[in-house]
């Protein structure tokens, strides 16, 4: 009699913890997330029916849907995907659930899943990389639901992508009761073939802060390595783990192993993104270099600045030079060789060139061997139209006083007429170092020069008015 008791009793234990864990499993999905790997494909073997012991019905509509063109996706382009349940019927149509999976015909998740937002309605979650869900801020819902996100395309050679999805249609009543839904999309790659392995040449000025969406190098087709159609990765790959390419600070690529070994921070000197030397983590010692393609047929010297950061006092092997090729790429000249190891936080760094090049190749090239990664940010290579000593005066501009010393400059017209004017000012190596726009009234206009702005030497003022140049002179004592 006690043995049954006993035995008795553990079973209505066991039951009542196999009741409240499906009451808890039930409310956990409906109002948390969904089980990773029920996205309804093939590969996963399972949807929301897991839980939900309900008959799968197909979507009468897309559910799944995006702004990927017809064409099919481009290789490393982002797109929208957006995921929307809908259900008019009593008892299914106040909360929400739904989980979603690309995958290829292998059943291979491809490309890379991102949030738009992670709270809020219409807010998702990604589990391992694979798979995208509703989150606990977003399962509720009047007779529908909808849910956005982002998808990176995955490199050339993939091929089609199934987006696999089930959905979850209920009341929140912690019962397993519940209207499922399973959708999928077929999305092609794009049959336009990428462009060809040419060299386009960036016209002065030319500025790139590495914001953009990187491209696939066109000679490769391989990774995105280049900012822009004018960059080339020319070096790279010279250590067994391959970390030693040039790629946008987030790059994920598997050229990079362990991406976010060496990261440093601010991740940009302005803005979100950078170019990234990833060298991390030890003992690797390699090289990476990226070239600009550029036209510098213009006369007078050229700028060349950027913005750094190395935060680690890693002497050897590390170097970090500007060299310039007017050759096609045959043999460099050193322009500038970065002074110091460590820059602890960004710092702008400054060369010169008076090549006249129109085919010129501005390589950076680091070699590295440490637990920080190498910054590149926010590049400018700007040109004077033409040599200091080459400008002819404006006998119908005055600047006064001049000699000055540097802090204030007045300026007088021959004609009294109200325009703007666009001044700018160079060092005697071509280096701009004040520019602003100033209001000309009756003829006259005045400008300041706070903190020290002009150092003592001679300098070359350039206002632009339209298409006129007035140019002038002066000496700072």
């Amino acid at each position: 009699m006690k043995k049954s008791l006993l035995f008795f009793s553990l079973f209505l234990t066991v039951a009542a913890i196999a009741f409240f864990n499906n009451v808890e499993i039930a409310n956990t999905h409906a109002s948390g997330s969904g089980i990773a790997g029920l996205s309804g494909s093939p590969s996963d073997g399972g949807n929301c029916t897991s839980c939900h012991g309900s008959r799968v019905q197909a979507t009468p509509t897309p559910w799944i849907t995006s702004n990927v063109p017809v064409t099919g996706y481009v290789p490393g382009t982002t797109y929208t995907i957006t995921a929307k349940a809908a259900s008019t019927a009593s008892g299914h149509n106040s909360n929400f659930g739904f989980e979603v999976s690309p995958q290829n015909a292998a059943g291979n998740v491809v490309g890379t899943l991102a949030n738009i937002a992670t709270t809020g309605a219409g807010s998702t979650q990604i589990s391992s990389g694979e798979w995208v869900t509703h989150t606990k801020y977003s399962y509720t819902g009047t007779d529908s639901n909808k849910w956005s996100f982002k998808w990176t395309a995955p490199n050339p050679g993939v091929g089609a992508v199934n987006f696999y999805g089930s959905f979850n249609c209920g009341s929140g009543d912690n019962s397993g009761s519940a209207q499922i839904y399973d959708d999928s999309v077929h999305i092609i790659q794009s049959s336009i073939p990428p462009p060809a392995c040419n060299h386009y040449y960036a016209t002065l000025p030319y500025t790139t802060s590495f914001e953009n969406q990187w491209l696939y190098d066109s000679c490769t087709s391989s990774d995105q390595r280049q900012p822009d159609t004018y960059w080339k990765s020319s070096i790279g790959g010279t250590t067994p783990d391959g970390d030693d390419y040039w790629h946008r600070n987030d790059y994920t690529g598997t050229d990079w192993t362990s991406p976010t070994s060496g990261a440093f921070t601010p991740a940009a000197q302005n803005g979100t993104y950078c170019a990234r030397f990833h060298n991390a983590p030890p003992p690797a010692a390699s090289t990476g270099a990226l070239d600009l393609y550029v036209n510098l047929s213009s006369s007078g010297t050229k700028t060349i600045s950027f913005y750094v950061i190395h935060n680690e006092a890693y002497v050897s092997p590390f170097a970090f030079v500007v060299e310039l090729s007017t050759d096609g790429g045959k043999t460099f000249s050193n322009l500038y060789t970065l002074p110091s190891s460590q820059f602890a936080t960004w710092t702008k760094e400054t060369c010169t060139t008076t090549s006249t090049s129109a085919t010129a190749i501005i390589r950076f090239q680091c070699t590295d061997k440490g637990n920080i990664d190498v910054g590149l940010d926010n590049l400018s290579i700007t040109g004077s139209p033409t040599g200091i000593d080459e400008l002819a005066t404006s006998e119908s501009l005055d600047i006064y006083p001049n000699p000055t010393d540097g802090t204030i400059l007045n300026g007088r017209f021959a004609e009294t007429s109200d325009k703007d004017l666009d001044v700018h000012i160079y060092d005697m190596m071509g280096r701009e170092v004040f520019t602003k726009e100033v209001r000309v009234e009756s003829g006259n206009f005045s400008l300041a020069f706070p903190n020290g702005q002009l150092k003592p030497g001679m300098y070359l003022f350039m206002g632009i008015s339209g298409e006129t140049r007035f140019t002038k002179t002066i000496i700072v004592k």
